[in-house]
């Protein structure tokens, strides 16, 4: 029996040992296969290399679903791109911003988006979007773990023992071993502009359960408006042109926002003598725009983007 225990120890030693190697060779494959590459819709901290867009629109899912970048390119014959990170704030996208610097040079314009929520540090409660920062988490080559150190579903040990943080991701892990990049890919718009329209309905996905009538009331927190002071120093040192604007949202959620909220925002613009729009007005009390409260639908974001090119650019 003795004998036995000591052979199958042996074995299963010898086992571990070639899981551990095969797992280093694989990190090794997918080091290779994602190096400055794309593999989901936010999975672009990296890959954006010599783009050197003229202009830029920064912020979360309220700039990748609602401003179409390739219309505002064939109307007005910049480049533009939007730089985005689906359920973040304004203190992930200045991180993303100057990795996109590390590649690019200086857009001429930068459009950042500035609500309440962005400015929040509400999206920092779950390491939300996992899967689009595997490509980073193992040894930390962007150095981003700092980040998200203290959010719910981030551990140390996906930044040291192979191939654990795709536990729950089999077809990321599977993209990245055999290289395939067109993985989850909306369409190329997705890719080439980072823009991806939503076609639902309002109230279509029954997750959102929303009543046109009776939007949420939140109350939120200014943290991360500092971050805001990072772009605004950035652009000035730079000489880049910052423009601030508020997304639409649903005309009846927008009426409902708190006082103190609108008051942040309109305080620090006027503090500093920025440029700020809030493209919100009376035109978007129709749910047809919408699929959620805070979210454009393909319809909304087209009758958005011309706003924007009519605001911005019709002196081009």
């Amino acid at each position: 029996m003795k004998k036995f225990i000591i052979k199958l120890s042996k074995l299963l030693i010898v086992l571990l040992i070639i899981i551990v190697l095969l797992s280093f060779l694989l990190e090794a494959v997918i080091d290779k296969n994602t190096d400055s590459k794309q593999f989901l819709s936010h999975d672009n901290w990296n890959s954006n290399i010599n783009k050197n867009n003229d202009m830029l629109f920064i912020g979360n899912s309220r700039v990748w679903v609602q401003i179409d970048a390739e219309l505002i390119s064939n109307k007005t014959n910049f480049k533009v791109y939007n730089i985005t990170q689906d359920g973040r704030g304004a203190n992930i996208l200045w991180y993303k911003y100057k990795q996109y610097l590390k590649t690019n040079t200086d857009p001429k314009e930068i459009f950042l988006q500035f609500d309440s929520k962005f400015i929040s540090n509400i999206y920092s409660k779950s390491f939300y979007g996992k899967e689009n920062y595997l490509t980073y988490v193992y040894h930390n080559p962007l150095k981003l773990n700092n980040l998200f150190k203290d959010e719910f579903g981030f551990n140390d040990i996906d930044t040291y023992i192979p191939l654990i943080r795709y536990y729950h991701n089999q077809e990321v892990l599977y993209a990245h071993i055999t290289g395939i990049q067109n993985y989850n890919w909306v369409d190329s718009k997705t890719y080439k502009y980072n823009y991806a329209p939503m076609y639902y309905k309002w109230n279509e996905n029954k997750m959102w359960n929303a009543i046109w009538e009776k939007p949420l009331i939140y109350n939120y927190n200014s943290k991360n408006i500092n971050y805001i002071d990072s772009f605004r120093i950035y652009c000035q040192t730079n000489d880049i042109k910052l423009h601030l604007f508020h997304p639409p949202q649903s005309w009846t959620s927008y009426n409902k926002r708190l006082k103190n909220n609108t008051e942040v925002l309109l305080n620090y613009v006027s503090k500093y003598n920025l440029e700020f729009h809030d493209f919100n007005n009376i035109n978007y009390n129709d749910s047809t725009l919408f699929y959620n409260h805070t979210h454009l639908n393909y319809k909304g974001s087209q009758m958005f983007t011309n706003q924007i090119i009519e605001h911005y650019f019709k002196k081009n």
